[in-house]
């Protein structure tokens, strides 16, 4: 598809990044690996000092250093205990991508984060929980990605999203006495992973707009409501083709984070007879309401290779 004066557009879902199941014969990382994955974690690790990164990933970040995170739980202060303390140790080891673990990730998934191996022990009323988790990232995509300054901004948040399938846990593992009561009883909860995503796209989408602006990008928000009680379709318009002539490759990009009550996103563009796309016209998007009874929320990127514009929408 091309407009005129030498422009390609390409709409595009976002690929989205899940936790993994288990992972069965995990491998060593290669070199380029290694090489990316901290490029990526020092960037992200410099947003963490200038407070940039709304929820903090320290305790998993040290996970991945040779000293594991560590937490013990008295248990003599909740009834009903079974054991008088729990001791749990974490480490966190990067590993080489494996697309012969594909199926346990959504389809395009760029990287993963899975609670693994956990050696378990018992000895004179103390239990002991040693986590060997694993954080795998896939090269060739992120590879691609840095080769621009957008693209450095999506690892950045890549990683970050990873990373909080993992300190979400700790957090409770820390904070949460209910959590603790729990695993006193020999009840462990993984909820606080966040598998359904219900607030780790929104961690990972505000420091991407804070990374965004930063960098001098353009942000808007957009908000709407549907026209009556009966319309679960919406529709706007993002901006006119003919703001991006002559600006390079133009590409419109998605994602709408799982259970958050939109579906059927798709973008609409201005075409002629013969399905050329034409030189003016609205560049629109457009989705359905699925859950009234909840904030739906997406996310969308206008790119080109001349500059950037970048929304997010919120549908209520």
């Amino acid at each position: 598809m091309h407009i005129c004066g030498g422009s390609a557009l390409v709409s595009t879902r976002l690929p989205v990044s899940l936790v993994s199941g288990e992972i069965e014969n995990p491998q060593r990382p290669t070199e380029e690996e290694i090489k990316l994955f901290l490029t990526i974690a020092e960037r992200l690790i410099r947003a963490s000092e200038k407070e940039m990164l709304p929820h903090s990933i320290h305790d998993v970040v040290k996970s991945l250093s040779t000293e594991p995170f560590r937490k013990e739980i008295n248990c003599t202060v909740f009834q009903e205990s079974q054991v008088e303390k729990v001791r749990i140790l974490i480490r966190t080891l990067l590993i080489s991508w494996d697309e012969n673990q594909s199926g346990k990730l959504e389809n395009g998934s760029l990287g993963a984060y899975s609670w693994n191996d956990c050696e378990i022990g018992m000895k004179k009323g103390i239990k002991t929980l040693k986590f060997t988790n694993y954080l795998m990232l896939n090269p060739g995509e992120l590879r691609e990605k840095e080769r621009d300054a957008f693209g450095k901004i999506e690892n950045e948040g890549l990683l970050y999203h990873e990373l909080l399938h993992g300190q979400l846990l700790i957090d409770s593992m820390r904070e949460s006495l209910s959590w603790q009561e729990k695993v006193c009883r020999h009840d462990f909860d993984f909820t606080p992973v966040d598998l359904e995503h219900r607030v780790i796209y929104d961690f990972q989408s505000d420091f991407m707009k804070k990374s965004i602006v930063e960098k001098g990008y353009r942000l808007t928000v957009k908000r709407i409501k549907p026209k009556s009680e009966n319309v679960s379709e919406f529709e706007f318009v993002l901006g006119d083709v003919s703001e991006f002539i002559d600006k390079g490759d133009i590409t419109l990009m998605y994602y709408v984070p799982p259970g958050c009550g939109i579906s059927n996103m798709e973008f609409k563009v201005p075409r002629d007879a013969v399905g050329n796309i034409k030189t003016s016209g609205p560049i629109k998007i457009k989705g359905k309401i699925t859950d009234k009874t909840r904030k739906g929320k997406c996310y969308y990127w206008v790119l080109h290779s001349g500059g950037h514009k970048k929304s997010s929408l919120s549908g209520l």
